[in-house]
């Protein structure tokens, strides 16, 4: 596997900043008692045919010392095609050390000019080469806008500068600066966490439009130490911004008025983009566009927000309006509650305290559910919709009915498909009758977002993004979608998402294929689950799926793959859909990684033999029957918008 996937050192280096021939090494010291011995790996991302000739070597040692361990590689002048490098050559260099405690805890130091710069050499740091080493660093200083409401200097400095003051200037003022000041002032005192150091922080007010510092000047008694570059608050926006939620209040209603919708903190977002625009079109049950409720049951609310800057983002929201106009707060809801064991609540006490419960309940869902989300409207408007007689299959709870309805309205308005990725094999343009397999990628719960550069750092993309060699003998059509902020993968949506690949290139339709990781994993369970005719393979790791519903999968060859140390998603997540399976005869088979977390990516991806075998299979040419699921069933299309994944 990948040392990287653990505790960890990563390389990269290029012949010089800006360079797209980058050698990656990732070593794992072997502090590990699981692993105890180094393990190192280096990735060739080099795109130059002159410098691939020469193969990428490095080599690496590792010696233990009180309380940690000194690591050295060696990494030879010939990757980067140097015979004799030159004091005063510039090279590219990056650093990232990682410390992975569990699944969901860990940290990294990095040592690039900013943050979220992995893989990018336009980011590197410039390393010039000389016969003796620079004299020691005493100051370093870097800065960040903390909850976007202000702008953060960080100066961290040798003990001895305790005392000290620091000043930040804006630069190339010359006297100027001397004549207008500083533009904030402060003394170094030790630092409460490491009192070996000498630390200040330092506040500005912030102008997220205006980028009104730039690069700044830090100096120490009036001696000039450092310069900080601060990231571009408009890209860090566009980052955070679809993260925050958009809610109509209510989004239960009960006139022909539609709501009001807004930010739930509109001053926050106003710091994050300065002021906005919003434009919301409104559709009833049957994709008519209309502007007024005349009558009970779903709507859908398609919200246009325009930033100063000129980008656009969408959000799609359920409304429900009453079919009559009553009083919750008159209106009994009783409560059937069961609580686990463990909590010591005896089934007499919630006899006992039904009216509390009932009540507790009830408000729960008039004020958090109708004023803060659209979760309360979903639940609604599908048990509206859901007619007498009706029984439990798949695809008619609540939240699945929602999914499909938003992607017959998108389909209906012309609506442009998900975000996505697509990466085509090599020959794709040689043979113009050729027709190749699709594979489809779903990522986890961590890069769903508007930002398709979260998508290139995942891994399956991560590998086919810079491993120029995996990329060559990638013998598939790849897409890789991006699932939007505070959303699980749509079902209906992804079979969309197929339907538009199979009409732009050229896709053998027997040869559809399906994987994903955590959140991914779920989602391709789901999809196969509600398409199986549609796939021909599917390859799910550390995820799982509904085997009340298994049957419909019989037919479909399923390898799934889990950690068995997995504290974000249960091993026995995928142990029983597989154990449902084989018991039917289903082909399937389960990869268990005894001592693997949540990460079952990092090796899985880069296994040859999963390709193999997603490759060797061919969708059956008979028609599937497709069982319904048993009455009381859940939908496995979709996931709680609060599931850990």
């Amino acid at each position: 596997g990948n040392p990287a996937g653990g505790d960890s050192v990563e390389l990269f280096i290029s012949p010089n900043a800006g360079s797209t021939d980058v050698v990656h090494v990732a070593i794992s010291p072997g502090m590990d008692p699981r692993h105890p011995k180094l393990r190192s790996r280096i990735f060739d991302l080099r795109t130059d045919p002159k410098l691939k000739k020469v193969a990428a070597r490095f080599s690496a040692a590792r010696t233990k010392i009180e309380g940690g361990y000194v690591l050295e590689a060696m990494i030879p002048w010939s990757n980067l095609g140097l015979k004799k490098p030159q004091a005063g050559r510039e090279i590219g260099f990056q650093l990232q050390v990682n410390d992975v405690d569990s699944a969901q805890q860990g940290s990294h130091l990095v040592w690039y000019p900013s943050t979220l710069t992995a893989h990018d050499p336009m980011k590197m740091q410039r390393l010039r080469l000389a016969a003796a080493p620079s004299p020691a660093v005493q100051v370093a200083a870097y800065g960040d806008y903390p909850r976007f409401h202000r702008t953060r200097i960080t100066v961290l400095a040798d003990a001895s500068l305790i005392g000290k003051t620091v000043e930040i200037f804006k630069p190339g003022h010359g006297a100027q600066t001397q004549e207008t000041g500083p533009l904030v002032s402060g003394k170094l005192e030790a630092d409460f966490v490491r009192p070996e150091l000498a630390s200040v922080n330092l506040s500005l007010p912030m102008s997220l439009r205006g980028h009104a510092y730039g690069t700044l000047d830090v100096r120490v008694e009036n001696k000039r130490i450092a310069v900080v570059d601060l990231p571009d608050p408009g890209d860090m926006a566009q980052w955070i911004l679809p993260y925050q939620e958009f809610i109509f209040k209510p989004s239960i209603f009960s006139t022909r008025v539609f709501p009001e919708g807004d930010f739930e903190n509109p001053s926050y977002i106003e710091d994050l983009v300065g002021s906005y625009e919003t434009k919301v079109t409104f559709y009833d049950a049957d994709y008519n566009l209309v502007t007024t409720a005349e009558k009970p049951g779903r709507y859908g609310a398609i919200v246009e927000i325009r930033t100063e800057d000129g980008h656009i983002f969408k959000r799609f929201r359920t409304l429900f309006r009453e079919p009559g106009d009553f009083s919750w707060r008159n209106t009994e809801i009783p409560f059937t509650v069961k609580l686990p064991k463990e909590m010591g609540i005896s089934a007499n006490a919630l006899a006992v305290q039904e009216r509390s419960v009932s009540t507790y309940f009830k408000e729960l869902l008039k004020e958090e559910g109708m004023n803060r989300d659209s979760d309360t409207a979903v639940l609604l408007a599908g048990l509206f919709e859901t007619k007498p007689g009706d029984k439990p299959l798949l695809g008619n709870s609540p939240p699945a009915m929602d999914q499909a309805w938003w992607a017959g309205l998108k389909k209906k308005i012309g609506e442009p498909v998900m975000k996505h990725l697509v990466y085509m094999p090599l020959g794709y343009e040689k043979d113009a009758a050729k027709r190749w397999p699709l594979l489809l990628f779903l990522h986890g719960k961590g890069e769903r977002g508007d930002n398709l550069d979260q998508i290139k750092e995942a891994a399956l993309p991560s590998r086919l993004q810079y491993d120029a060699d995996f990329r060559t003998h990638f013998p598939a059509i790849v897409i890789a979608p991006q699932c939007p902020a505070g959303e699980s993968w749509s079902t209906h949506e992804l079979a969309a998402l197929l339907d538009d690949a199979q009409a732009k290139y050229r896709v053998d339709p027997d040869r559809v294929y399906a994987t994903g990781m955590s959140m991914g994993g779920y989602g391709t369970w789901a999809l196969a689950t509600e398409f199986p005719d549609r796939l021909a393979a599917i390859a799910p790791l550390c995820g799982g799926g509904d085997p009340a519903a298994a049957g419909r999968l019989v037919h479909v060859p399923i390898w799934a793959f889990h950690g068995k140390r997995d504290d974000v998603v249960p091993f026995d997540e995928s142990q029983k859909m597989i154990a449902v399976l084989q018991g039917m005869g289903g082909d399937v088979k389960l990869t268990a990684y005894p001592d693997a977390g949540h990460d079952a990516w990092t090796e899985t991806y880069a296994n040859p033999e999963l390709y193999a075998w997603l490759f060797s299979h061919r969708r059956s040419s008979h028609l599937i029957h497709l069982a319904p699921l048993v009455a009381g069933a859940a939908s496995p299309t979709t996931m709680p918008r609060s599931d850990p994944r």
